[in-house]
């Protein structure tokens, strides 16, 4: 079982409403609760990438500057 706030609210999809309301996005009630859900999934691999030592100071992606 979940644990869920005064209102109902899982703390998962209360972060994903407030990320969504921070970016300024408001998808559909079924998005909403997809996001909500894939969120936990989410976190945990953005920890993984974070966890790296060696990494911890590299770009996280290929840098390119296009030559004009």
């Amino acid at each position: 079982m979940l644990d869920a706030d005064a209102t109902g609210q899982t703390a998962d999809r209360a972060t994903a409403e407030a990320l969504l309301a921070a970016s300024g996005l408001s998808p559909a009630p079924a998005e909403t609760d997809a996001l909500a859900a894939a969120y936990p999934a989410l976190r945990a691999m953005a920890a993984v990438l974070h966890a790296v030592p060696e990494a911890r100071y590299e770009a996280p992606a290929v840098n390119w500057t296009p030559a004009l």
